[in-house]
């Protein structure tokens, strides 16, 4: 008798977008590996379906009719309602691209991205990354090099326990929560804790905020 393969599922996606045809796009461009499971139309429906849902993963538009996007991320993370949330948008404003990341969005990608690249960076969202088109990431380290924190920013560091250390340098490197909990043998929803009060003691709004602010440190 043959073994049975156990098929992993699809990561469960909902999709906010005020433009019917982007969401009919975007769910032929994702079936194969993840599952559309819900569409909204504006911000306040979307944050609606996403409570209702609880999608591993939310793609939101940042400009609609009737709400901000960047409003809508702030307060599905505030509701812990979905893994992750990463904004797909056509603008290239540093205003939505830093108000997103800083409301707590897991990525900033731009709707012209090639299909299988998008793909590849949404499953890295869901591992915990923070993921950029290839576009935006110039930006992002050109807005690191001219920022410069304060003495207190910096002395924060020093107020955490060592094993947030431990997890907040391995955020500088640049690795997932899943391979910080498998470097440092520890659950994934233990080192998502850990990070959750690492970001509450530095103050840092993101994951990219407070890589920044560690690679400053070193």
């Amino acid at each position: 008798m043959a073994a049975m393969v156990r098929v992993k599922p699809h990561a469960r996606v909902v999709l906010v977008d005020d433009d019917p045809m982007v969401r009919a796009g975007l769910r032929l461009l994702l079936e194969s590996e993840f599952d559309v499971i819900g569409e909204a139309d504006c911000a306040a429906v979307g944050i609606a379906r996403t409570r209702e849902l609880r999608p591993d993963l939310v793609l939101m538009d940042l400009r609609m009719p009737g709400g901000s996007g960047v409003d809508a991320i702030a307060e599905i993370d505030r509701q812990e309602t979905a893994r992750a949330v990463v904004a797909l948008t056509t603008f290239r404003t540093d205003e939505l691209l830093f108000g997103a990341l800083g409301a707590g969005a897991a990525g900033f990608l731009l709707k012209d991205t090639e299909p299988a690249r998008l793909r590849e960076l949404l499953h890295r969202a869901l591992e915990g990354e923070t993921v950029l088109s290839p576009g935006i990431i110039p930006r992002v380290v050109s807005a690191s090099l001219a920022a410069r924190p304060d003495a207190h920013a910096l002395n924060r560091l020093e107020g955490l326990t060592p094993r947030e250390r431990e997890i907040a340098e391995l955020i500088g490197d640049g690795l997932a929560n899943a391979e910080i909990a498998r470097k440092l043998h520890l659950a994934v929803p233990t080192v998502k804790a850990h990070i959750t009060a690492i970001h509450f003691k530095l103050e840092t709004p993101s994951r990219v905020a407070l890589a920044l602010l560690v690679e400053r440190s070193r």
